[in-house]
This record gives C-alpha cells, sequence and structure tokens, in this order.
C-alpha cells in the first residue's frame, strides 16, 4: 500500500500521508527506503520526485528543517543561521512549487513519508 500511495502522490499531485511507527530497528526507515527505490525505477515517477531525508534527532523544529530541506534540494546557501535563495530559484512560489513534489523521510524513531 505505501508503493502505492507514493506513486499516487508523485504522478497525480496527491497530497498523500503515511505514518510508519514501530520499535527502533524494527525496518521503517529500510522499508522506506527500499519502497522509494523500487518506485524511482519508473521513469514518470523519477521524473516527478524529489526526495529528502530528515534525521528527527537533528531537525527538531521547523526551521531547522526547512534549512536542511532547501539544502538538500540545492536551492539555497546558508550562512549563520540565514538561508539565500540563488536566482536559479526565481522565486518563493518556485520553491513552493518543489515543496510539492518532495518526498519526506524522518529517521530514526519514528518515520514519515507524504507529498507536501
Amino acid at each position: 500500500h505505501l508503493a502505492e500511495l507514493l506513486k499516487r502522490t508523485a504522478l497525480h499531485g496527491e497530497s498523500n500521508s503515511a505514518l510508519i511507527i514501530g520499535p527502533r530497528g524494527s525496518g521503517k526507515t529500510l522499508l522506506i527506503r527500499h519502497t522509494l527505490e523500487k518506485l524511482m525505477e519508473i521513469k514518470e515517477v523519477k521524473d516527478n520526485t524529489l526526495q529528502v531525508h530528515l534525521n528527527g534527532l537533528l531537525q527538531t523544529n521547523d526551521k531547522i528543517a526547512l534549512k536542511e530541506i532547501t539544502k538538500q534540494l540545492n536551492l539555497e546557501n546558508v550562512v549563520g543561521d540565514k538561508v539565500f535563495v540563488p536566482f536559479q530559484a526565481k522565486s518563493y512560489i518556485s520553491f513552493l512549487e518543489a515543496l510539492k513534489r518532495v518526498t519526506v523521510t524522518v529517521v530514526p524513531d519514528f518515520s514519515f513519508s507524504g507529498g507536501i
């Protein structure tokens, strides 16, 4: 079911979420990574998906998480606590459009994966 949910998110722009819960070491992250790896073999999915991986122990608030997302998407330069968006991300709107296509994985104690 997870693969189909993520596939619909990528191909149809559905705003889906999945909460994967279980004890540490039970394979939550492995499940998500394996599912994403298989889905990325589908050209249409790969062309419509951006992946961001967040660590729930490191990205502890929205500001830190947003910095990490923009960093992984190569949309910014971080200097201290300031984020500078490069010229290719022409506007805040283009940044938000990029975020709509993101699949987020948060590890380790619990994982969240969904389209934004």
